[in-house]
């Protein structure tokens, strides 16, 4: 082989290491003027709800809700409970389920670490213009929980 087909080759390689080295990663979070309210798109919101349903938030009218990361304890030992996030129209966006047990048998004693959930969205769930988000409980665990995300614009 030639010495210039040799340094032809090592350059198209090269350039093509340079090409793909330079090429960047795509972001989930909009960066640009999809974001609303400025510097500071951002919301977060928690408490606690146990064997009931609580009305979270309303979209403004003007922008859609993206909730990014969720977090969820539980303060009951020997507990089991689902938790579902539901839009106005009371289509379930996203379930967890927790469970944590305390068993004493006859032999020896059994206990499990209360569950938690710690998520993040790659994408996001999106809670369009006006529409509510609602989250609930079964289970009489009382359950903590904190949610955060971005206003977008739809």
């Amino acid at each position: 082989m030639k010495t210039t087909t040799i340094y032809a080759v090592s350059s198209l390689v090269l350039s093509a290491s340079i090409f793909v080295y330079a090429l960047n990663t795509a972001q989930a979070i909009p960066q640009s003027q999809n974001i609303s309210l400025g510097s500071n798109p951002l919301f977060t919101l928690g408490g606690t709800v146990s064997n009931t349903t609580t009305a979270l938030f309303t979209a403004p009218n003007d922008q859609m809700m993206v909730i990014t990361d969720i977090i969820l304890t539980m303060n009951s030992n020997s507990c089991g409970s689902t938790v579902e996030l539901t839009n106005s129209n009371a289509t379930t966006l996203s379930t967890f389920k927790l469970h944590s047990y305390n068993h004493l048998g006859s032999y020896r004693a059994a206990q499990s670490q209360v569950s938690s959930i710690q998520h993040a969205f790659n994408s996001g769930i999106a809670v369009n213009p006006n529409d509510s988000l609602e989250i609930s409980e079964s289970g009489s665990c009382n359950v903590a929980y904190t949610i955060s995300g971005y206003y977008a614009h739809p």
